[in-house]
């Protein structure tokens, strides 16, 4: 993950380092700014899998980026043959049901090999702080809608709820992600062991939530043993 504005020669060289200490079917997935197809094809070249690119809910409006920029790189990531892993985030208590459909649907009618649904997380300073946080109830409705919306989307693989929680994945998700690192919905420079969930709390939310396996790659599951709860 890197911010919006990043050094792409670097991003290479770092994806070469990790795809050449890990297993072949180990997926890389970039979560990065705007890029175009040329760098596309490097991303692929270099080892990455995927790339996680949103338009985000109210882009343009909260944001300073330009929505048909964010959806001209989802087109590149679609068309250079990386998977596309997409999200209706960051959900606040000011957007709309209307505002919902739409950001799900743009996920569907594009084509995304994972939905996923995130709420923003309330943090006192940030400049949307007066809006609120939604309940995990609510994510956890959103992810159904997510979920049941997607049963139409052919290329979708899996579903995401973010962050984990058991009610996002009783409500439908299969997926959920460990973090370290840098974190931008925490005010610890190192989330792990704060926001962030590392993979033994990940394993043992899946248990809890009546799953069997993992999917270690695309075509190896391996199963969730008792001892992760």
């Amino acid at each position: 993950m890197t911010m919006h504005t990043f050094d792409f020669v670097r991003l290479i060289n770092t994806v070469r380092v990790v795809r050449g200490c890990i297993p072949r079917e180990t997926q890389i997935v970039v979560n990065i700014g705007d890029f175009d197809r040329s760098q596309a094809l490097d991303l692929k070249a270099a080892g990455v899998n995927g790339a996680y690119h949103v338009c985000r809910l109210r882009e343009g409006t909260d944001t300073a980026l330009d929505p048909e920029q964010r959806k001209a790189t989802i087109r590149t990531i679609k068309e250079s043959g990386l998977d596309w892993y997409f999200c209706c985030e960051p959900i606040g208590p000011e957007h709309s049901p209307e505002e919902l459909a739409e950001q799900i649907f743009l996920g569907i009618e594009f084509g995304c090999f994972q939905h996923a649904a995130m709420r923003r997380v309330y943090i006192p300073t940030a400049p949307l702080a007066n809006h609120g946080q939604i309940s995990e109830l609510r994510l956890a409705q959103v992810t159904a809608v997510v979920a049941l919306a997607t049963l139409g989307c052919p290329d979708a693989r899996s579903i995401a709820v973010h962050e984990p929680n058991l009610l996002g994945l009783a409500a439908g998700a299969n997926t959920v992600y460990a973090e370290t690192g840098a974190n931008p919905r925490d005010t610890e420079k190192e989330t792990t062991g704060h926001r962030g969930r590392d993979i033994r709390d990940c394993k043992t939310m899946l248990y809890e939530a009546g799953f069997e396996s993992l999917l270690a790659s695309p075509d190896k599951r391996r199963p969730l043993a008792e001892a992760y709860r």
